[in-house]
């Protein structure tokens, strides 16, 4: 009897929302999350007046800022589309992203389920938290648009009106403008749907602080599993990344509007992977909570949140307002073509989130040359016979795994680039100024062309810089260590080996315990045959000894642990059942391709030159 009450209570709901809408040329769109039936959400949508009888409705298979095809439209279920009378239209799923109607003339309304991506248990093809959607009923909402609004083909520029029936207690965190906020709903309207999948919603309890600047208003969300931190202790480590970019931006916040909002687990759980993704004027955070309230783990917290933000704020300068026509001219339906320029979008802007930080004091020397050596060490696990434009082009696809080398090497060709530009200019200018300078002639909605980036950067530096971009990352040269690092203050040494080679295999870190964890298993690998790995495995142990720590880096080798071809290697794993929990198992199987690498040690330059402390002061701004 209860649910027959609820029942009719939001069908009541319904026909008073939609009364002042007649269909017109807009989207209307009206989502319930003040329940949740079976993991899932209801969507209805008022569509625009269509003139075709055969239309698509389609979600994004892919989106800016993500270098990976989703097919967002696979976690919608019992699509239906009806007429005016009531009577269902044919729809039909075309791919894994896409609808069709028929009689779309008649079009009146479209109805889906929906679930979220938090729960979608893939391994291969599972949607990054930050892009995507979780539907916890009574806690927290967070919604990426794209994950769950639709649009017909050809009709984009549309405006959407987006109604959300919620909890009287929940708050919607967000940039997008409201044109109605009441304790049970909230109504947006917004211009079209590039704008809508480019403002992500977080829905829960409110912990919000605002930072308010001369320039720019700066809203900080926080949803934490644990309460260990809220947002009033999270806005004091942003302020100071706001500050450190608003010194290397000339004195000026990028824009006058911003939303932080963050989606904080439990440190304790098994997640492994976390992070941020950027948006116009708004980023998302899916990272652990601090593991307690000591100062310790506080530091460690903040040091993680600085960082983070850090870089997906500069991204308002890489690719936002400063890029080719690839990324302008982005294709949500397919796979559109790359950009050459992700040593940019990405690699430097890792690199000017740590190096804006060390500018202003908000990060040591000594963690800054950690965190290059780290770097460093890390880039030697991708494939040096492929160029960075090489696998930028072809990232969705052939080079998908040496993606995640633009946060290794990117930074490092970003740093070089910086130290260079300072050395030819005699410390007049670095790689910030030759952005600012680029942003001038380009910036927001006037792209660069791809293929004249390079001759750009060259005519505003020198043939030297177009030398070292031709060389270094159209080519497959190694970075300069030994001419940049010193300027920089860091002398290094250099030790090769060789280690255990998994060919195309992906691997992360269990961030629960620091074990390595496969993703995916390249089956093309014959040591991985041998083995007998599997995707999901996680290694626990190395020839019958287990292990507390792991440096990313060191696991499968290293000058201290030598390994070579022709050797027997027992790995303890730990590995899904079935039913969904784990056991334990050993895998044997002799060492077979080992590959050459090396291990880089950074320390600090104690014997600087005239010339090298000119540069690094010019560099350290002092």
């Amino acid at each position: 009897m209860r649910f027959i009450k609820l029942f009719a209570a939001f069908f009541l709901l319904i026909p008073l929302i939609y009364s002042q809408w007649n269909q017109d040329e807009n989207y209307h769109y009206l989502v319930d999350i003040s329940k949740v039936n079976d993991d899932q959400i209801s969507v209805e949508l008022i569509p625009p007046k269509q003139s075709k009888d055969v239309i698509f409705f389609r979600l994004p298979a892919v989106i800016p800022g993500s270098y990976v095809i989703h097919n967002f439209g696979r976690f919608i279920t019992k699509a239906r589309a009806y007429d005016d009378m009531g009577k269902m239209l044919s729809m039909s799923k075309v791919d894994g992203t896409s609808w069709m109607i028929m009689g779309a003339t008649n079009l009146s309304k479209i109805e889906y389920k929906i679930d979220d991506t938090f729960d979608d248990n893939s391994i291969t093809d599972k949607v990054f938290e930050p892009s995507g959607t979780s539907f916890e009923e009574g806690a927290v909402f967070l919604i990426n648009t794209f994950c769950m609004f639709g649009y017909i083909d050809g009709q984009i520029d549309r405006k959407f009106n987006i109604t959300f029936v919620k909890p009287s207690d929940f708050h919607a965190s967000t940039c997008l403008n409201f044109t109605l906020r009441e304790p049970d709903r909230d109504i947006f309207l917004v211009s079209d749907y590039k704008e809508l999948m480019d403002n992500p919603i977080l829905y829960c309890n409110p912990d919000t602080t605002t930072l308010f600047y001369d320039d720019a208003t700066v809203l900080v969300s926080v949803y934490s599993k644990t309460k260990r931190v809220n947002s009033s202790v999270i806005s004091n480590y942003l302020n100071d990344v706001l500050s450190s970019h608003r010194k290397i931006l000339g004195g000026k916040l990028p824009v006058d509007k911003y939303a932080f909002l963050f989606y904080l687990f439990d440190p304790e759980s098994s997640i492994s992977v976390y992070g941020a993704h950027e948006h116009l004027r708004s980023s998302v955070y899916f990272m652990p909570d601090s593991k307690s309230t000591s100062s310790k783990d506080m530091i460690e917290f903040s040091k993680n949140i600085r960082e983070f933000a850090a870089h997906e704020y500069y991204h308002l300068i890489t690719p936002l307002r400063l890029q080719s026509e690839e990324l302008t001219e982005f294709n949500l339906n397919k796979r559109s073509q790359m950009s050459r320029h992700l040593w940019l979008y990405e690699g430097v802007t890792e690199y000017m989130a740590h190096y804006s930080l060390l500018r202003n004091g908000f990060l040591s020397m000594d963690d800054f040359r950690k965190t290059i050596q780290r770097k460093m060490n890390n880039s030697e696990f991708y494939d040096k016979k492929v160029s960075f434009t090489e696998m930028s082009l072809n990232v969705h696809d052939k080079y998908q795994n040496e993606f995640t080398n633009v946060y290794q090497k990117g930074a490092l060709i970003g740093l070089c680039l910086d130290i260079l530009i300072r050395d030819i200019s005699d410390g007049m200018r670095g790689l910030p100024e030759i952005i600012s300078a680029l942003i001038e002639k380009y910036g927001e909605n006037r792209p660069f062309k791809d293929e004249e980036l390079f001759s750009e950067i060259e005519s505003l530096t020198s043939p030297k810089v177009g030398d070292f971009l031709k060389r270094c990352v159209s080519g497959t040269d190694p970075l300069p260590y030994k001419e940049i690092l010193p300027q920089a203050g860091f002398k290094y040494s250099k030790i090769d080996y060789r280690r255990v080679d998994f060919g195309n295999s992906v691997v992360s870190i269990n961030l629960s315990n620091l074990h390595p964890w496969f993703l995916t298993v390249d089956e093309s690998n014959k040591f991985c045959r041998d083995l007998g790995l599997l995707s999901g495995d996680e290694i626990v142990g190395i020839n019958g000894r287990y292990f507390l720590f792991v440096d990313y880096s060191e696991v499968f080798g290293s000058p201290e642990d030598k390994v070579k071809d022709g050797e027997e290697i027992e790995f303890i794993v730990r590995r899904m059942n079935p039913t969904g929990g784990y056991f334990y198992t050993k895998l044997e199987a002799k060492i077979s391709g080992t590959i050459k690498t090396s291990k880089f040690k950074l320390f600090k330059n104690d014997k600087m030159t005239e010339r090298d402390l000119k540069i690094q002061k010019a560099w350290l701004g002092e």
